[in-house]
């Protein structure tokens, strides 16, 4: 009786386990539908930094007409103001706990005043070159700010989506889909609207300057084009706020750190400082090539008429290519796939170098093979963090997303500011850039092949350093995995237990009399006391109420 009363105890466990690690299971698993309505939220912050980082450098040069210092003061403070909000709104956000959520409510607070701020970008005040300079600052440093509020909660959301890194690796494939595919369709929104309202077919003027009726049609483009860009950010923005619910961690607990304690917490972790570099190197590659594109378009190829049409098959090709290097993830694991992927941009930034205009139909064939590295320069980097945020929880116990998240960004920011800002100061010091005139030296083109080719091509080999020495292998991935649902079961099993004694429940044994019952009962008591591990299944000693009467027919307790 004793061993099968133990056995029923070991069954007991072993269903509980079962039932726990099943509810677990159910539990981490996201319909289609949730992942697409989180993909979607991508679009709202990928969608506008897209246009600007296309468009911006050429919008303050030729149709704001700053000069490219002032220009590129506007580009770095906004910038660098971006990259000290996002650690700040990371630990804001650490200590937000609320009904809807820890993440969610910042989606909500930060959409409206983000899409404000970024139509406001694009309107031209009257006023000289000081009052453009200072209007230019505030409303791209607001911009940011409210950006920062909405970008760093969302990407932090996808530790709270599932408790499955596979789940997690799939939604992140849904949103980085999305993000190009709102890239995609900002680009076209504003190419088609430039197309539609600058006519140039007048040429220049007889002094070489460009004719003010352009700059109105200029102007009145690029604002269209905000308002159409603007009101798909909105839509965009609060689909993950409607479409997403968050699932709490049993197995890390959550402990908020100071700012400074969570910068050096953060960068104790060598994983992390591995994948920033990685990430760092990869972006601000695309950023270089991103910001100086159209430039080198018009003045290296003079295709400056078919700009948008270039951008749009680059990002059509880089949406294809998504799924590919998703499927490359799973199939070949997330450092071979980044490598893999980013070896296709190699030999285009070389060819970036020697192009010349005679040649220029060649950029159509550049932009679909880079196009397919790029898609692995969005993806990959995105999949391998919220694996470092799991391995330092497996280690610590704690799961701290929002700071990973907001330094992670806040160096990428950072950076690409520096290099983006001297950048376009270096058209001015070594290219003599001319503001509003229709043909440049050949010193702008120079300078336009360097930052497109040289800088880039550094900052890959780089970038396959530091992927060389990440530390986080397929195998390491398994192991973590395995240790956190270890911990969830655990956890769970234990709720479990303690509701069951909550709530005990007689069993009565089928066909014992109450005298067999009695001696039975007896003897596991017996055996209990003579237990030498400390292990009881109860305590002896106490009284249980009940009594039997013995074969002298005596009452006995």
């Amino acid at each position: 009786e004793v061993e099968i009363s133990m056995e029923d105890t070991r069954e007991q466990e072993r269903v509980l386990i079962s039932s726990s690690s099943s509810k677990t299971s159910r539990h981490s698993k996201l319909s289609a539908l949730r992942k697409f309505l989180f993909g979607v939220g991508g679009a709202a912050s990928v969608m506008p930094n897209t246009v600007l980082g296309f468009y911006l450098q050429i919008y303050l040069l030729e149709t704001a007409e700053l000069s490219p210092g002032l220009a590129s003061v506007v580009i770095f403070v906004g910038r660098l103001w971006d990259a000290l909000t996002d650690p700040l709104i990371g630990f804001l956000s650490s200590k937000t706990d609320t009904k809807m959520g820890r993440m969610r409510p910042w989606l909500l607070a930060s959409t409206v005043p983000m899409v404000a701020a970024y139509v406001a970008i694009w309107i031209v005040p009257a006023g000289s070159q000081s009052v453009l300079t200072v209007y230019y600052v505030f409303m791209y440093c607001g911009y940011q700010m409210f950006l920062s509020c909405f970008h760093v909660p969302y990407t932090s959301l996808t530790v709270y989506l599932s408790t499955d890194s596979g789940e997690r690796d799939s939604a992140t494939a849904f949103r980085m889909v999305s993000e190009v595919a709102g890239t995609l369709i900002g680009a076209v929104a504003q190419g088609l609207c430039i197309s539609l309202f600058v006519d140039k077919s007048s040429g220049c003027t007889d002094f070489g300057d460009e004719p003010k009726h352009f700059v109105s049609q200029e102007k009145k483009a690029y604002f269209s084009a905000s308002c159409i860009v603007g009101f798909l950010m909105l839509i965009a923005a609060l689909s993950p706020f409607f479409g997403v619910r968050e699932v709490k961690d049993a197995a890390v607990r959550r402990e908020p750190l100071s700012f400074f304690q969570g910068l050096r917490y953060t960068f104790r972790q060598w994983p992390f400082v591995h994948l920033m570099m990685i990430y760092l190197c990869a972006w601000l590659m695309v950023s270089l090539v991103q910001t100086n594109l159209a430039l080198y378009v018009h003045y290296v190829l003079n295709m400056e008429s078919q700009f948008q049409y270039v951008i749009i098959l680059l990002l059509v090709v880089v949406v294809l290519s998504i799924p590919m290097w998703q499927l490359c993830l799973l199939r070949i694991g997330k450092r071979t796939t980044y490598v893999a992927g980013i070896s296709f941009i190699l030999p285009v930034l070389f060819a970036l170098l020697y192009i010349t205009e005679d040649y220029n139909y060649v950029i159509w064939i550049m932009a679909v093979i880079s196009g397919i590295g790029m898609g692995a320069a969005y993806l990959v980097p995105w999949s391998m963090l919220p694996d470092v945020i799991d391995e330092a929880a497996a280690r610590d116990g704690v799961r701290r997303e929002s700071l990973f998240y907001a330094f992670f960004v806040f160096w990428q920011k950072f950076s690409i500011g520096i290099a983006l800002a001297l950048s376009t100061l270096a058209l001015e010091v070594f290219g003599d850039y001319r503001t509003g005139k229709c043909s440049q030296p050949e010193s702008v083109a120079l300078t336009l092949r360097l930052l497109m080719s040289a800088g880039p091509i550094l900052l890959i080999l780089l970038s396959f350093f530091f992927t060389w020495r990440y530390p986080i292998t397929e195998a390491k991935r398994s192991e973590i995995k395995e240790t956190l649902e270890s911990r969830r079961n655990t956890k769970a099993t234990k709720s479990n237990r303690m509701s069951t004694n909550r709530k005990p429940k007689e069993r009565k044994r089928v066909g014992q009399s109450e005298n067999q019952r009695a001696i039975c009962e007896t003897v596991m008591s017996e055996t209990e006391t003579e237990t030498t591990d400390g292990d009881m299944l109860y305590d002896s000693s106490e009284p249980t109420g009940d009594s039997f009467i013995t074969e002298d027919g005596q009452t006995q307790p």
